[in-house]
């Protein structure tokens, strides 16, 4: 299996229809001349209105000035904001979903003090216990050696290596990575957690499963439940153990991040190695793209015409457009984020040029999946921030589309008719042909299952057949079964319900107080930034899945590894804004 083919079949979108330039530039023409009328309406008052309306007409006379505020006030752009506002308030008020998210979760303490909850995590437990055990007989008995020494350095310093592990893991070239090097690197961080265990004096050195939510414990046992199934019961062990192996390393990405970042500085520290790295492999995307790209037949549709027709898809180090789209979508929130609590308005303008320069290399891969994930993410990101920002978000997006790039125009124009689209199209009616048949365990893990059986259940009219479905929900299902999809979407349903449920509290002061020794300086203190990293969260997996309604975004384990350090960080966060509550002073009666 050629990684690289597949990638062009997986983001074979087509380029830009002719026709896109004129429609264009018809809404240009169409929206240009409300734009300063509705920039002065969106902040609700009647002077920026009108200051907004006189930007938009020009200077003109006393009178008129005087007028223009009124008119403004009551026209159609005007009243289309009011009532988007009353709506998206009452939603954020009134709705069962945002009830839902302020309701507090009873699950996580219900399961682990079950019997079933103890037995599961009783194995851990013991290990921590072994190993804080072993440092201090090592203590007591060896003394200051050499190999003590080295011990007790290589657990202090786990942190250094797992940055230059982040590092490493975005910015080595495509042609230069391998799988193996991240077992490798999961294997001498294992261990340098466990030295950081059994010799560092910190109660909340622990491995401990109760980091993570119960759910997603039961997704992690379907895919384990799913790899002994692929071994032995598929019927092809050894295709599918390599893509097992990768699977669950990916998922173990999650456990190491949520029991070894156990203080808020670290854990944004990490957040700011993840946000350089993505920045260099923005900046190396942006360079291919002045530099000239050459166009992949395979990544474009030749026959459809438009200006992203002479340019190529920008892939930076990751090797496909399409991983580098989504690479870059989980990380723009974070960025934001770092520009909100940052301590000055040099940092913050610095954080907010870096939004937009991961933002401008996303659009240069003209991944049109990626470009609706971003949309979806920045949606939601204003939303949790302050929901009267969406109307001005949804304006400012509609009248910067005259604005935007000729080969975005084109790309979004062509969409539902180009040969992508009608190839997804059937991929997707085979695959749930596929997944329906074998609802209960799935066809196995592994790619090769279904490059072998997608033509059982429809007909492909290419060379070659697709080797996965372009859809994840549909991957996991037809891969897993129907117990791995609906835990997946069970245990993400109650990462946004937590983070929400903090993000309401901590809006409406519910929250207690923060001792000085978790506070950091910046705006808010460590309950803010504790905010905005599971505002980035949230914002982050609901833009991945969205566009994960389009692509298989875990084809390359490059980037199921990096979705899987997301949540690993957000059940850090929610980790660390419970133990900063627990550990609150109580008010004096």
């Amino acid at each position: 299996m050629n990684p690289r083919k597949d990638a062009g079949e997986n983001s074979r979108d087509g380029a830009g229809a002719g026709s896109g330039a004129d429609s264009g530039s018809g809404t240009s023409s169409g929206s240009g001349a409300g734009a300063g009328v509705g920039t002065g309406v969106g902040s609700g008052s009647v002077a920026s209105a009108g200051a907004g309306a006189s930007a938009g007409v020009g200077a003109g006379t006393g009178a008129a000035a005087a007028l223009l505020p009124r008119l403004a006030a009551g026209s159609g752009a005007a009243r289309a904001v009011r009532s988007a506002s009353r709506h998206i308030k009452w939603f954020s008020r009134a709705s069962k979903i945002v009830t839902f998210l302020k309701r507090p979760e009873r699950l996580t303490s219900f399961f682990f003090l079950s019997s079933i909850g103890r037995a599961i995590t009783a194995v851990p437990d013991s290990c921590t216990r072994t190993l804080k055990r072993t440092g201090v007989y090592l203590n007591r008995n060896i003394g200051n050696t050499l190999t003590l020494w080295a011990l007790k350095w290589f657990g202090e310093r786990f942190d250094v290596f797992f940055i230059l592990f982040v590092a490493a893991h975005a910015l080595l070239p495509f042609a230069l990575y391998r799988n193996p090097i991240t077992i490798a690197a999961l294997a001498f961080l294992t261990f340098s957690a466990c030295a950081r265990v059994a010799f560092v004096r910190n109660q909340s050195a622990v491995f401990s499963l109760k980091r993570v939510d119960p759910v997603f414990l039961l997704y992690f046992l379907s895919i384990a439940a799913s790899t002994v199934y692929s071994m032995l019961g598929a019927g092809s062990g050894a295709a599918s153990l390599t893509t097992s192996v990768l699977y669950l390393a990916a998922i173990y990405f999650t456990f190491l991040i949520a029991n070894a970042y156990y203080e808020h500085s670290r854990l944004v520290m990490l957040i700011r190695v993840l946000v350089g790295a993505a920045t260099l492999v923005a900046l190396y995307g942006i360079y291919q793209y002045l530099r000239g790209i050459p166009i992949d037949v395979t990544q474009t549709d030749q026959t459809t015409g438009g200006a992203s027709l002479a340019m190529g898809r920008a892939d930076s180090t990751l090797g496909n457009p399409n991983v580098l789209a989504a690479w870059l979508l989980l990380t723009i929130p974070f960025a934001a984020a770092l520009a909100f609590f940052a301590k000055n308005w040099l940092r913050k303008g610095f954080a907010a040029s870096v939004v937009l320069l991961l933002a401008v290399s996303l659009l240069l891969t003209q991944s049109r999946s990626g470009w609706a994930g971003l949309f979806a993410a920045g949606v939601v990101f204003v939303f949790l921030l302050d929901w009267r920002l969406v109307p001005l978000f949804a304006a400012a997006g509609l009248l910067s589309l005259p604005f935007w790039p000729r080969f975005i125009l084109d790309r979004l124009l062509i969409a539902g008719a180009d040969t992508s689209s009608v190839y997804r199209w059937t991929i997707y009616a085979g695959a749930y042909r596929m997944a329906s048949a074998n609802w209960a365990t799935g066809v196995g893990i592994g790619l090769e299952y279904f490059k072998r059986l997608i033509n059982n259940y429809v007909y492909f009219a290419y060379e070659t057949a697709p080797v996965h479905s372009h859809n994840l929900l549909l991957q996991i299902w037809l891969e897993s079964g129907i117990v791995a999809v609906l835990s997946f979407l069970w245990a993400l349903i109650r990462l946004i319900k937590k983070g929400g449920a903090y993000i309401f509290s901590q809006k409406r002061g519910a929250t207690p107080n923060i001792p000085a020794r978790y506070r950091r300086p910046g705006p808010g203190g460590a309950a803010y930034e504790t905010r905005m990293i599971l505002t980035a969260c949230i914002s982050a997996m609901i833009g991945f899945l969205v566009m994960g309604c389009f692509e298989y975004v875990w084809f390359f384990p490059r980037c199921m590894n990096y979705f899987f350090m997301i949540v690993g960080i957000f059940y850090c966060a929610v980790n660390l804004s419970a133990s900063a509550a627990n550990n609150s002073p109580r008010p004096q009666r």
